[in-house]
């Protein structure tokens, strides 16, 4: 590969990366602390040479120190638990408040569903103890209780008496056999959130009844790793309440928002099904890295970091895509070379294809799921 001059807004961009912010942040940190430091001998000095000092009030006391500032860890450690204590989320919509008792079951523990799990008990969002789970496959439920810690229920139906927030994790087309278990079993005034894609909020009320609140989001494989992109709508009955803790839940678990239900199958086509799409752009990445002369592990890490790092460009810079490859592509360069070849053979217009077509296919399921039960 020819090596290409890098343009000054490149260079600019490029310094501002957050691996170089990082690295700034840290060499001021680590003078701001040298400075603390002298600045702490000598208050201790002059506080010692007072004619009104107390020495053995000063020993007691101990030398002074630098509390660390409260809030969120934003060290590469685990995030501090909400299970010790209460938690209050306040939004724009009101407050709820989240104190480690409220019991969460979840039924369906496929991918979609452990990832879930998973992303519940690594965030500390409840004790795994208060994870109640269950699967038309028994055994599949308890190896997930015996994996991380939760508790397996035999029936669909005790799952729904037990637990304060239902979330229904199973496939479109085991939907209606589910919610015909679960109708007469979930709490009045209780919340039930569908994963199912294309299951319309009315459908599952229609089933569970008017006093069950019932919120539809599409969540993504991610959440497991704490990265989820989600988005959800309300039913008809449902409230700020209702929103704040479907907020809380997968909000801990990546970036979650509220839309409209009808945008709901877009969401399904991007970013549900989207995890799937930029694997398989990855895997065509290594390959043509491999086909290039790389080592396969080479190209493997190369490309995920190169993957990862690109979403964090473009998320903490807010910078568009396409502004992104102008920054990066230079006349004549390796960029536009290999972008030329993608163009001509109809890559970019074929993603875009393809978010619409899986968008297109939520609906028909959402189709499919009604006529079932018909």
């Amino acid at each position: 590969m020819s090596r290409t001059p890098i343009s000054w807004p490149a260079m600019r961009h490029l310094a501002n990366t957050p691996r170089r912010r990082l690295a700034q942040r840290s060499s001021t940190a680590a003078k701001m602390g040298q400075g603390r430091a002298t600045g702490a001998r000598g208050r201790t000095r002059w506080r010692r040479t007072r004619r009104d000092a107390d020495p053995t009030r000063d020993e007691a006391r101990g030398p002074p120190q630098v509390l660390p500032r409260p809030g969120r860890s934003r060290s590469l450690g685990p995030a501090p638990t909400r299970c010790d204590a209460a938690f209050v989320r306040t939004s724009r919509r009101g407050t709820w408040r989240m104190d480690g008792n409220q019991t969460i079951g979840i039924a369906g523990v496929g991918k979609m569903g452990e990832a879930l799990v998973k992303g519940l008990v690594v965030r500390r969002v409840v004790p795994p103890s208060n994870i109640l789970v269950n699967d038309a496959i028994p055994s599949r439920a308890k190896e997930i209780a015996a994996k991380y810690g939760v508790r397996a229920v035999a029936t669909s139906a005790k799952l729904a008496d037990q637990a304060d927030i239902l979330v229904l994790a199973v496939k479109p087309k085991d939907m209606p056999a589910l919610l015909d278990a679960l109708a007469g079993h979930v709490r009045k005034g209780g919340l039930v959130i569908t994963l199912a894609a294309g299951v319309r909020t009315a459908f599952v009320e229609r089933i569970l009844g008017d006093a069950v609140h019932v919120a539809r989001i599409m969540p993504n494989l991610a959440c497991g790793v704490g990265e989820g992109a989600s988005a959800f709508a309300l039913g008809r009955s449902a409230t700020d309440r209702e929103a704040l803790i479907v907020e809380e839940l997968f909000g801990s678990l990546g970036r979650v928002t509220l839309v409209e239900e009808q945008q709901l199958d877009a969401v399904t086509g991007l970013s549900g099904s989207g995890p799937g799409f930029i694997a398989a752009l990855a895997h065509y990445m290594i390959e043509g890295g491999v086909r290039s002369g790389l080592p396969r592990e080479v190209a493997y890490k190369l490309a995920l970091q190169t993957m990862k790092g690109t979403a964090e460009l473009l998320l903490s810079d807010s910078v568009e895509p396409m502004a992104l490859y102008r920054m990066v592509a230079t006349p004549d360069g390796t960029t536009e070379a290999g972008w030329a070849v993608m163009e001509k053979r109809g890559v970019p217009q074929a993603i875009s294809d393809g978010i619409v077509a899986a968008s297109k296919r939520a609906t028909e399921l959402a189709e499919e799921a009604a006529k079932a039960h018909k």
